[in-house]
């Protein structure tokens, strides 16, 4: 039992990271797509460059990297608790970085490979010290009932405070996209463990899943780039892990010692993902969007 545990944990690990790999790729072709038809026809405009990106197959290709990733997720979860899948899912912060050096066509610097190390490595670390094991396969109504309710008053707050001013704009609605995605993470191990029509969650996951692109989309439009995708992929995983140990009786097998290793870990993350915000790679792509944007907008041609 040990082994099979042991195996499957492996293989949800490597879906997860494939899955991590593969979010950010069909990102930076949907990117790219719409960059390049901001460039080539500047006086159309961003709308029409918007639905101009339809007519390359670069665009198509990133919606299909975006749902093979969310295959592969689904197989993670299906094998591995929650507590571990979403961390490594995580790692799309990581993988955003080379991402979106290859849109704008520029290098990755030192620090850039320095953070990246330093988040997979605080990661894998982190991961071993939590030791989590697997609980129920189907959380129970009232739970789900209960981490709905929780995250639904998360998501408010954070939402209507995003409306106003604040600078923190971009932090807040990223928060808020992020705990909406987390709710999304976990009713996809609901779907998977009963994957037939009677599922409520099977239901609520293509629901759900069509309302996370909006509410990411959203968070994206309002501020920096880098710090919505940070605040989108933590509380995501946060909010994930929540619900895996909440609704799915999840466990952490955390000893005073390796209690600590964790913490430590978890600092380094901390520390990495923080470099990763600050990527050169990231505010080059913010930047090269925002001025093509900017330029398709006061050059487009009025209309008669």
């Amino acid at each position: 039992m040990l082994l099979a545990a042991t195996a499957a944990d492996a293989a949800a690990v490597v879906l997860a990271l494939l899955a991590a790999m593969t979010y950010p790729a069909g990102s930076a072709a949907q990117q790219k797509a719409h960059l390049r038809d901001l460039l080539a026809d500047r006086d159309a405009g961003v709308a029409a460059a918007t639905v101009g990106v339809l007519r390359q197959w670069i665009w198509w290709a990133g919606i299909g990297l975006g749902f093979v990733g969310v295959i592969m997720q689904a197989g993670a979860s299906a094998l591995a608790p929650l507590v571990l899948v979403a961390p490594v899912l995580a790692l799309q912060l990581v993988f955003l970085v080379p991402a979106s050096a290859w849109v704008v066509g520029t290098g990755m610097e030192g620090r850039e490979w320095f953070a990246a190390a330093l988040t997979t490595v605080g990661l894998a670390a982190t991961l071993v010290a939590l030791q989590p094991e697997e609980g129920v396969d189907l959380g129970r109504t009232g739970a789900w009932l209960e981490a709905a309710a929780v995250c639904a008053v998360l998501f408010a707050v954070f939402w209507v405070a995003s409306l106003t001013d604040s600078p923190y704009k971009a932090a807040l609605r990223g928060t808020a996209a992020g705990v909406h995605a987390g709710v999304v993470g976990a009713v996809i191990k609901q779907a998977v463990e009963a994957p037939n029509l009677g599922n409520w969650a099977v239901w609520a996951m293509a629901v759900l899943g069509v309302m996370n692109v909006v509410w990411i989309n959203s968070a994206l439009r309002v501020g920096r780039l880098a710090t919505g995708m940070t605040m989108i992929v933590v509380w995501g995983t946060i909010v994930t892990s929540g619900i895996g140990l909440w609704v799915f009786r999840e466990e952490l097998a955390l000893t005073p010692l390796l209690g600590f290793v964790a913490v430590l870990a978890l600092t380094a993350v901390g520390i990495g993902i923080a470099l990763l915000a600050k990527s050169p790679s990231l505010l080059a792509l913010e930047e090269t969007t925002a001025e093509a944007e900017a330029e398709a907008t006061a050059t487009a041609k009025p209309s008669h």
